[in-house]
């Protein structure tokens, strides 16, 4: 690993930036989307350019944002080790999850109360198929995918002492790297998308943000997104030589 990579990474964590402010043009414009209202106000008038903006950024960002995370996920692994990783992810995911539910809660109580009186209180009746996670849905997902990477990981290096299924990984990899792996990643998860009842094509992956459950597109989407970037990490020289070669390209 050398000090120009670690720097060049910094880049990616911008990435991730852009990609989260994206999100207030999303949320912006679910105001505007032609149908019923899904969101907590909406537009006299509508607009479908903005749905089809909407669908683009929601599909592209949350996407990517969950690469990075698989990525920088194991940046951290290895530098701190599994143990390290717990404490920090703990720190940084789980706890800001817990303290900030409540105030997300509430927020959202208050605004339903304004927007659409008589609607029911976003906290009422909680189950575990119920239970509203709301806009903190990817805090709570993001700690079921570090439980799993570090779960696959730990089966791996258990069972495969001589480290075959990781060449294997790393070979795959370098095949993947390269403008077709968005048509290949996009395989399995159009038909998951297929599998999902009751599935809104226009909306995208299904968010995850009721229930402690996960639904099964989103699992297996963002996971699939996760795990790439987790070893796509493995070949990081190798991707980085790919971006600057995309990039002149570009130029």
């Amino acid at each position: 690993m050398t000090n120009a990579a670690v720097a060049r990474w910094h880049g990616l964590d911008a990435v991730r930036g852009f990609a989260l402010i994206a999100g207030v043009v999303l949320h912006a414009s679910m105001a505007f989307l032609p149908g019923p209202q899904l969101w907590l106000v909406a537009d006299a008038t509508r607009s479908t350019t903005l749905s089809v903006a909407f669908f683009t950024i929601h599909m592209a960002r949350m996407t990517l944002f969950f690469v990075l995370a698989g990525f920088f996920g194991r940046v951290v692994r290895e530098r701190l080790g599994t143990a390290g990783f717990l404490r920090q992810r703990a720190l940084r995911i789980g706890v800001p999850l817990v303290l900030a539910w409540p105030l997300v809660l509430g927020v959202i109580d208050a605004v339903l109360k304004v927007s659409m009186p008589g609607s029911p209180s976003a906290t009422g009746g909680l189950t575990v198929a119920t239970f509203p996670l709301a806009h903190l849905w990817f805090l709570y997902l993001l700690l079921w995918l570090y439980t799993g990477a570090l779960l696959v990981r730990g089966t791996v290096v258990l069972l495969d002492r001589a480290g075959r299924v990781r060449t294997m990984a790393d070979g795959a990899m370098r095949l993947l790297i390269g403008p077709w792996a968005p048509l290949v990643l996009a395989i399995p998860v159009a038909w998951w998308l297929y599998d999902t009842p009751y599935w809104m094509m226009w909306f995208g992956i299904p968010t995850p943000d009721t229930g402690l459950l996960p639904n099964r597109a989103a699992l297996l989407s963002y996971g699939l997104a996760f795990g790439l970037g987790w070893v796509m990490h493995r070949q990081a020289e190798l991707l980085l030589q790919r971006i600057e070669r995309w990039w002149a390209l570009s130029w």
